[in-house]
C-alpha cells in the first residue's frame, strides 16, 4: 500500500512535466517544418543560381550580348535628322 501511494504521488508530479515537454515537442515541430520551408527554397535558389545554362542567359542578357550573325534594330519616336 505504501508503495502504491509512492507510486501514484510520483506520478501525479510528474504529468504537469510530462504535458509541459510536450508542448514544447509541438512548438518544436511547427519550428522545424518552417525551417525545412525555409531550406527547401533556398537550395532552389542555390540550384537555379548554379545552373550553368541560366547563369550564362542571364549575363548575356545583363550585357546585352548580341551574336556576330544578328543585327540589333531599335524603335524608337524621336525624329532623326
Amino acid at each position: 500500500l505504501v508503495w502504491a501511494s509512492a507510486a501514484i504521488a510520483g506520478m501525479v508530479k510528474l504529468l504537469p512535466v510530462q504535458h509541459q515537454r510536450r508542448q514544447n515537442l509541438a512548438i518544436l515541430a511547427r519550428e522545424m517544418e518552417q525551417l525545412e520551408t525555409r531550406v527547401a527554397r533556398a537550395r532552389r535558389k542555390v540550384e537555379w543560381g548554379l545552373d550553368p545554362i541560366r547563369s550564362e542567359t542571364a549575363i548575356r542578357k545583363s550585357l546585352e550580348y548580341m551574336p556576330q550573325n544578328q543585327l540589333r534594330i531599335v524603335f524608337s519616336d524621336q525624329d532623326i535628322q
